[in-house]
């Protein structure tokens, strides 16, 4: 395609992309494509291209555009202006070497992505990815009118178009044997497997007389685009329409039976990939250093490759500098945005144990300067709160990962309290027992509050409460002439509107502990709310449903199992004892005899749980310390 022409067809492109968002440009296409003033008869209107206009599209497409959006657009376009879906098609796209030109070129892309043996470029291949979906995207928008419209058998006609990707099942099933090795990015094979599947349940649906559906379902997509079709997002990576074929109808046996011998290569990528989810994500102790030449992760194996390439991608999309409004172009429902370094971590320890995970209650956010009373208190007001977006992706980004996660049935070996996951799920009612399960200090303190008879102790100023709770707070509406924001470590921050001026009585403490015990939970519940939607993004919530909080939460942490050998690693001995003294050597000896139930017993003397420590011990920082005394008796 010469530069002239490839402006010329981009333009047509973006009005054909607009003309989906503004119906009233409608009209207007079709004055363009169908002249009113051609007469009816003449071939023009049956072939709006010449055969050589559409030769030279096709191969243009398929071999030379690099823009996975522009492709799409025009699959969309041809489909439209040749009318693929109209009772009585056009018919001009007959020619089996027009598809089969595609199929050829969706070959090539899929031994570029797996055979080259050159480091992995991850913009490239991304491009390349979306490149291969949005060519298979366009034969089966393409294939399937004109397989319909064939009066004879079709076979002869599949076996032409598919022969190129025939070979492509033996040439993946080779290549997925050097999986662990460096030089591999897994995303490709992901993209390669992926495609093989959308061409096995397209085989399928011709096989099984399915073909009637899937035009029905094409035809209502090129007629009516969805509206993230051609959303310039990298969230939306495969197509819609690739998706709609992926959902309606289910794996082929014969696919299903292909990549048995594939499972576990396959299964053990997931468990790798998720474990470093686990202990780089979810882990309170681990930051993300803002240095792009200083890896957490070293890409030894294919799964943390991927994880290495998660960690530069977010590094580089993270801004080094914050461009804050001034408060009067602030409003109290205004969304404030942050660099997504300020949030890490996410998750916190609820205890020394370090084997429950509980929400990180950042500073929040206000629009202004807490103001401080007559007795020297700083208050914030509720109305100056307002939402942390880039916390608030940070949150969806866990979600989304914790998603597919249970998806996979792959362990991310976090614990999180019962309530957290009743607040994924959306539909179960949480009482303040529930928000607080995880600190019995605080439930107890709560539980005081209800008990408390706040009619006969008015003049105790020892319950004298209010409804506000105590917190930090970081104005983001005013900075210094060096761009940094004022922060306040401690403020007593109001649970509703005005809960500065009202006090706390027998009416109203349900509702005072109700809410105190939701901020102490979660300060601000659009985050959990942005992790919930980040797990709806990839599991169908009909689907969620059918798991019980306490069965994600099961699914989440895997098998808890206290680890002999690595607590014994981590034993620190004070002199006189130390690790071949006859007492300990002997104590260490019932140890590994003990079964899982005492190993959670003994775990507990020493540290208070009995689930050992998330992310190792060697990640606590703090030992366990083993002593040796004289016996009481010795001098007697």
């Amino acid at each position: 395609m010469g530069d002239a022409k490839l402006v010329l067809l981009d333009y047509v492109a973006g009005l054909y992309r607009a003309m989906q968002k503004n119906p009233d440009l409608r009209a207007y296409w079709d004055a363009a494509i169908r002249r009113p003033d051609i007469d009816t008869a003449s071939s023009a209107i049956k072939y709006p291209f010449t055969d050589k206009t559409l030769r030279w599209l096709v191969k243009g497409l398929t071999e030379g555009h690099p823009n996975p959006r522009f492709l799409s657009t025009w699959a969309y376009i041809i489909a439209d202006v040749l009318q693929l879906y109209a009772p009585v098609s056009g018919g001009q796209l007959n020619n089996v070497d027009d598809l089969t030109a595609i199929t050829t070129s969706m070959a090539r892309s899929v031994k570029r992505l797996m055979f080259n043996l050159c480091d992995a470029d991850t913009a490239d291949d991304e491009v390349e990815i979306k490149l291969l979906l949005s060519k298979l995207e366009m034969l089966m928008l393409w294939l399937v009118p004109y397989v319909t419209s064939l009066p004879d058998e079709v076979d002869p006609v599949l076996k032409v178009v598919m022969e190129p990707l025939v070979e492509l099942k033996f040439l993946v099933h080779l290549a997925l044997q050097t999986i662990s090795g460096e030089v591999y990015a897994p995303d490709r094979f992901a993209a390669a497997l992926h495609v093989l599947q959308l061409v096995a349940q397209l085989e399928a649906c011709f096989e099984s007389g399915q073909v009637p559906r899937l035009f029905r379902m094409f035809k209502a997509q090129v007629e009516k685009p969805h509206s993230h079709t051609w959303r310039d997002s990298d969230q939306s990576k495969v197509p819609v329409s690739l998706n709609l074929v992926s959902a309606a109808f289910g794996l082929p046996a014969s696919f299903v039976q292909w990549m048995q011998p594939l499972r576990t290569n396959v299964n053990d990528l997931i468990r790798e990939f998720f474990e470093l989810v686990g202990k780089h994500f979810f882990n309170p102790n681990l930051s993300m250093a803002l240095d792009p030449h200083t890896d957490h992760v070293v890409a030894s194996t294919s799964a943390k490759s991927i994880f290495s390439q998660w960690l530069h991608l977010a590094r580089h999309n993270i801004s080094t500098t914050l461009q804050l409004p001034s408060a009067k172009d602030l409003k109290a429902d205004a969304k404030i945005t942050h660099s997504s370094a300020l949030w890490l971590p996410i998750f916190a320890f609820t205890d020394a144990s370090q084997s429950l995970l509980c929400l990180q209650n950042h500073p929040l956010s206000v629009v202004c300067a807490p103001t401080k009373d007559d007795n020297g208190v700083v208050h914030t007001q509720f109305d100056h709160i307002v939402e942390n977006v880039e916390l608030g992706k940070v949150y969806r980004c866990a979600g989304r990962l914790t998603g597919l996660a249970l998806r996979h049935q792959a362990p991310l070996g976090v614990h999180l309290p019962e309530a957290f996951w009743k607040l994924v799920r959306g539909t179960d009612k949480l009482t303040w027992q529930d928000y607080t399960s995880h600190s019995p200090q605080f439930q107890s303190s709560l539980a005081a509050v209800l008990d408390h008879d706040f009619d006969t102790d008015d003049n105790d100023d020892a319950w004298e409460l209010y409804f506000e709770s105590c917190g930090a707070v970081t104005v983001v509406g005013t900075a210094d002439e060096d761009g940094t924001t004022h922060h306040y470590p401690s403020t007593e921050i109001e649970l509703q509107v005005g809960g500065k001026s009202i006090r706390v009585t027998n009416d109203n403490k349900a509702r005072y502990v109700q809410l105190r015990a939701e901020r102490f939970f979660c300060n601000q519940m659009t985050h959990m709310q942005a992790f919930q939607k980040g797990v709806l993004d990839v599991i169908y919530k009909r689907d969620l449903l059918w798991l019980s909080a306490t069965e994600l939460q099961g699914v989440a942490r895997g098998a808890v199992t206290v680890d002999v050998k690595a607590l014994q690693e981590h034993i620190h001995y004070v002199r006189p004892a130390h690790a071949e003294h006859p007492t300990i050597v002997r104590f260490w000896q019932a140890v590994h005899e003990m079964d899982q139930p005492m190993l959670r017993q003994l775990l507990t003397f020493w540290s208070g749980s009995s689930l050992p420590p998330l992310f190792g011990y060697d990640a606590m920082g703090v030992y366990v310390y083993m002593y040796t005394t004289k016996s009481i008796y010795a001098n007697s």
